[in-house]
């Protein structure tokens, strides 16, 4: 809210003219009484701090929610072989809250880190170290997965992940030394569908 003192040039019933101490011309309501021609008035100029602060808020809210939207789980997917693990994928596939479900999944968690990487690269990362901690054995091992999309965008991204992950799971058993065949992802859906 800024305060504009000014000399009243010209008064009538909507407001009067006013020039500033800058040299500027302004036209001023009047709120409650009609100026004098020549008296210097104080004017509160609301209308441009107004919006400037409006404008803040919407950015902050529109901050806000981006960060919400970036931190919130859309879809969780869980390793049910091996070390018991639950991650909390974002709508970008970047896994935002990684869960220990046992004590080999905390064990894994706390030597891998997984937060802010992408589901794909995780998973791999968290295989890697379930084999070499010998949870899963490869060629006779089965890795089966599950999938649960939280809402529509979860629904919208395992489409695209599935496909994705499946691929990367197979050649990461086939590096390993295990058969294709190895590999499920199971989506499951909410009840009510």
């Amino acid at each position: 809210m800024a305060v504009i003192k000014g000399v009243v040039l010209e008064s009538s019933e909507s407001g009067a003219v006013i020039l500033t101490r800058s040299g500027r011309f302004r036209r001023v309501r009047a709120r409650k009484y009609l100026p004098d021609v020549g008296t210097e008035i104080q004017y509160r100029e609301w209308g441009r701090d107004a919006v400037w602060y409006g404008v803040a808020v919407v950015v902050l809210f529109v901050l806000m929610l981006q960060i919400a939207a970036f931190l919130s789980p859309v879809v969780y997917m869980s390793i049910e072989s091996g070390p018991g693990i639950k991650l909390g994928i974002n709508r970008f596939g970047l896994v935002v809250n990684p869960v220990s479900t046992d004590e080999n999944g905390a064990r894994i968690l706390n030597q891998v880190s997984v937060r802010g990487r992408d589901a794909g690269s995780a998973l791999e990362a968290l295989l890697n170290k379930s084999l070499a901690e010998g949870l899963i054995e490869t060629p006779r091992h089965e890795v089966v997965l599950i999938a649960v999309p939280v809402n529509q965008t979860g629904d919208r991204l395992l489409r695209k992940l599935v496909p994705s992950l499946n691929g990367r799971l197979e050649s990461w058993f086939a590096e390993k030394g295990g058969s294709h065949t190895s590999v499920e992802i199971c989506v499951t859906r909410k009840p009510d569908e």
